[in-house]
């Protein structure tokens, strides 16, 4: 299916239309099924690393979040304890935590489109 295409214009339509009759809750399930029926006409070779995609900005997704309530439970917890330096060092290394799921879910995620969109050619001229 092919940007440009009539089929997918009326595959848009019907998504958007099936998007705002959905209640808030179902939205972004159905935004996720909606682009797996794309790369699947666009070829289904290609659902894998959607799905890898998907998936790990996902899981790192709810790492950060995750980290970001254990943080402020933890401060929560031992307010009394900490002091404001004690807490500014917590809340620094924490950061970094985040920041590093960040560049791990970037690095995956970038060498994927660069691994689908570049092999081919990269064989290409390899070969030659």
């Amino acid at each position: 299916m092919v940007f440009t295409s009539y089929e997918f214009l009326g595959f848009l339509a019907l998504l958007m239309l099936l998007y705002y009759l959905a209640p808030r809750k179902l939205r972004p399930p159905l935004l996720l099924l909606g682009s797996l029926v794309f790369y699947f006409f666009a070829g289904a070779q290609f659902l894998i690393y959607i799905s890898v995609t998907a998936v790990t900005v996902w899981a790192c997704g709810l790492i950060i979040g995750k980290s970001l309530d254990a943080q402020s439970e933890y401060i929560k917890a031992h307010k009394a304890e900490l002091s404001q330096e004690a807490k500014k060092a917590f809340r620094e290394a924490e950061k970094k935590k985040r920041k590093a799921w960040l560049v791990a879910a970037l690095i995956l995620n970038l060498g994927i489109l660069a691994a689908v969109k570049y092999t081919n050619f990269a064989i290409s001229n390899i070969e030659y």
